[in-house]
């Protein structure tokens, strides 16, 4: 019965992210019996048995979507993007995603973005290790700020493990 409460908890706080546009995330960590969900401030724990996320989603055009990886240095990500165009995928750190944003926000890139790139792409299976206990962000932006511009918007999938 728990189970299946925290199932339905996380899947209303999904829900209710979809229709306000705000961040989601998840990554259960590899040493705990339980993990931190944090979809758009609000926060649910997941049993370490339950280790995949998936979501699926349509970003319009100009917007971007950002997931919280939650983890310690050396936990790995295994993330799966599909969309139906292309568009540029990212993993930042927390103060490389806040150059990020504030770039979008203004709508010049002016500044060095470090990060992890996948640009131009439809698909794409990507495995990160954490390098240390920072705040990551995996990105997927459908603007035209880097590589891809795809000029529509673009419906995807999104697994991470």
């Amino acid at each position: 019965m728990k189970k299946k409460l925290i199932i339905l908890l996380i899947v209303l706080v999904i829900v209710a992210c979809s229709f306000s546009g705000c961040v989601g995330a998840i990554k259960s960590l590899p040493k705990a019996a339980m993990a931190r969900l944090a979809v758009g401030g609000a926060a649910a724990y997941i049993s370490d048995a339950e280790k995949t996320y998936s979501d699926s989603d349509t970003l319009p055009w100009n917007w971007m979507q950002a997931y919280e990886l939650y983890g310690e240095k050396g936990t790995k990500f295994k993330i799966h993007y599909e969309g139906n165009a292309p568009v540029d995928l990212l993993i930042l750190d927390a103060k490389n995603y806040n150059i990020y944003d504030r770039a979008l926000d203004s709508g010049r890139y002016t500044t060095k973005i470090n990060g992890k790139y996948w640009s131009d792409r439809k698909e794409v299976n990507i495995a990160f290790t954490q390098p240390d206990n920072q705040q990551y962000y995996f990105v997927i932006d459908n603007t035209d700020l880097f590589g891809a511009k795809s000029g529509r918007s673009v419906t995807y999938s999104l697994t991470l493990n």
